[in-house]
């Protein structure tokens, strides 16, 4: 009884609005145990409220059993937006393409701009500038697009035999034997002086054509051997008879000269190469310098080749006839002057590449045998028995050897072969150029002797020389002005022509954007 009133009164105390007796202590334990569960399903529903209301507010779509979960958890951080690499790839190619169009349209103006002003500078009194007439007997080729052009003349030889038709030399369009040409080449001071010899008037004309052919051949240094046999009998004394002596009226022996002369092919090789040596030395006086080269190639003339009895040539015009040699000389215009600068012989063959394979390196047309001929000096992987192989190549490639040596017969195809894959393995291809050029651009030439310096000769050789270039081969000061003023003419053209390239370029590349 105690403890139930005990109980009943707690229950009123915490807001129960029932009263409890002693009598019904059973009821008041079930209403008390109603309120209480009451009490705790009201907890549970506003629990579900709040964490409905925070599942809407964070957009999240949670399960009911994994509520809880979710509310004690922290939540993440939102990621930022990523940018799509095909569109920045894409942006930076149109960019890309923007500068390239605005660098072609730079590059077209600036093209057309210096056009219009190298016609101007060639142009005087408005009209264009014409290219220099070529000497007479000269033919020029030039190729477009190259760096150099080249001039061709070929002075035909003669065949004089004067027991065929009574001194009468050939007249054909092979071996053309003009009137000046039977006249002595080299007349003294007093002939010059006294307008030439004077003859006696008795003689005939036939006499006189005689004397000046055996004059001429006496001059040119043509010693037949009937004339040293007259030569040999005038010393000796004097004969028996002048029927013996073959004397006719005017006291001259007829003898019976044949004179070969040989045909000259004259190649000359121009590159534009024009220096003025005033921009790197003041103190020189010399304000234009132009080199050129020329190739003398000699040949039997073909008058003589169908002649019936041989003419009795000396003995180095047949060696020069029959091996090709050929004289190769390096010559300069300075200030409208002609100078020689070197002269050399090489054989036909290495003449011939020299036309053929003509590449004007620092201006220098042997320079491409001269690297054929380079031994190439590099390190490269031994492998198992190409000793031999080595010596073969060293053999062949050898640089330090005379002009005869090319010449020699084709390699073998096993040394061929070997020297081909040494080619093709890799070595310094700048090497072969700094060690075979100074700062001059001068090559070093190991294959051919190039004679002794010309400045150090004597006054009378080199003034033999220089008449023998300008008289006989035929290179005057005329024809080197006219090289100095083809080269620039020339070099214009291949200017202009070089920047109408790049405009074409550029207009393209515009089209193309």
């Amino acid at each position: 009884m105690t403890v139930s009133t005990r109980y009943c009164s707690s229950g009123l105390q915490n807001g129960g609005e029932w009263q409890c007796g002693s009598s019904a202590g059973g009821g008041c334990n079930d209403s008390a145990f109603g309120s209480v569960e009451e009490q705790r399903s009201d907890r549970l529903d506003r629990g579900r409220v709040m964490e409905d209301d925070d599942d809407d507010d964070a957009g999240w779509d949670a399960s009911p059993s994994s509520s809880d979960a979710f509310s004690t958890s922290a939540s993440p951080v939102p990621l930022p937006p990523q940018s799509d690499p095909t569109a920045a790839s894409e942006r930076a190619a149109l960019d890309q393409r923007r500068r390239l169009f605005a660098q072609c349209s730079e590059l077209a103006d600036v093209v057309q701009e210096e056009l219009r002003a190298e016609v101007a500078r060639d142009m005087k009194d408005g009209v264009t500038a014409v290219p220099p007439l070529a000497p007479s007997g000269w033919q020029v080729l030039h190729t477009t697009g190259s760096s150099y052009f080249t001039m061709s003349r070929l002075k035909k030889g003669s065949y004089v035999d004067s027991r065929a038709s009574g001194w009468r030399p050939d007249h054909d369009d092979d071996s053309p034997q003009v009137a000046s040409d039977v006249l002595p080449r080299y007349r003294s001071v007093h002939d010059l002086v006294t307008g030439g010899r004077h003859r006696p008037h008795s003689a005939n004309h036939e006499d006189t054509a005689a004397e000046r052919r055996e004059m001429w051949a006496l001059h040119r240094g043509r010693y037949t051997a009937a004339q040293e046999e007259e030569a040999a009998s005038k010393r000796s004394g004097p004969t028996d008879d002048e029927g013996g002596r073959g004397q006719d009226g005017s006291g001259r022996h007829r003898n019976a000269v044949r004179y070969a002369r040989s045909d000259m092919h004259i190649t000359l090789f121009a590159p534009f190469r024009s220096l003025d040596l005033t921009l790197h030395d003041p103190r020189v006086d010399i304000c234009e310098w132009t080199r050129f080269d020329v190739l003398i190639r000699k040949e039997r003339p073909k008058a003589a080749m169908v002649a019936s009895s041989p003419a009795p040539t000396l003995a180095g015009q047949e060696g020069v006839w029959d091996e090709g040699r050929c004289m190769f000389l390096r010559l300069a215009c300075a200030n409208s002057e002609l100078r020689v600068r070197s002269l050399q012989f090489v054989s036909n063959k290495l003449a011939r590449g020299l036309e053929e394979h003509a590449v004007f390196g620092k201006g220098e047309p042997l320079y491409l045998e001269m690297l054929r001929r380079l031994p190439i000096n590099v390190s490269f992987q031994q492998r198992s028995g190409s000793t031999l192989e080595n010596k073969a190549q060293s053999s062949t490639m050898s640089a330090a050897s005379p002009v005869n040596v090319f010449d020699a017969p084709e390699p073998t195809p096993v040394t061929a072969a070997a020297a081909a894959r040494r080619t093709a393995s890799s070595f310094n291809s700048a090497h072969v150029l700094t060690s075979q050029f100074d700062r001059s651009g001068e090559y070093a030439r190991t294959f051919a002797y190039a004679g002794p310096c010309i400045t150090e000769l004597s006054k009378e050789l080199r003034e033999a020389l220089s008449e023998y270039v300008m008289m006989d081969v035929g290179i005057t000061n005329e024809v080197a002005e006219y090289v100095c003023q083809l080269q620039f003419f020339l070099e214009q053209e291949e200017y202009v022509g070089w920047l109408a390239q790049w405009g074409q370029l550029a207009a393209t590349l515009k089209q193309t954007l």
